[in-house]
């Protein structure tokens, strides 16, 4: 991660901590947190990271005829965002 674009992102005693490039700092229970090699946790990223890990841990999709893969993450009533990636 490049820690210029992204908060500081640490784990110590069941906690997740969570440093923004302001200062800013948030601690969260560990059990309730999943950490994602994704630089942001925007729409567009995560609607990547589930295709390509759909795609890598499913590849019954292509000997079953699917050609295409397709995620949709909204973020709000009217904002989303598309992965499409043929198989």
């Amino acid at each position: 991660r490049n820690s210029t674009l992204s908060p500081s992102i640490s784990s110590s005693d069941g906690q997740v901590h969570l440093t923004c490039e302001d200062g800013t700092r948030f601690s969260f229970p560990e059990a309730d947190c999943v950490l994602l090699d994704i630089r942001h946790s925007s729409a567009e990223e995560l609607a990547e990271y589930v295709g390509e890990k759909l795609r890598a841990t499913l590849p019954i999709l292509a000997e079953r005829g699917v050609t295409v893969l397709e995620v949709g993450v909204a973020e709000a009533p009217n904002q989303e965002a598309r992965f499409r990636i043929e198989l």
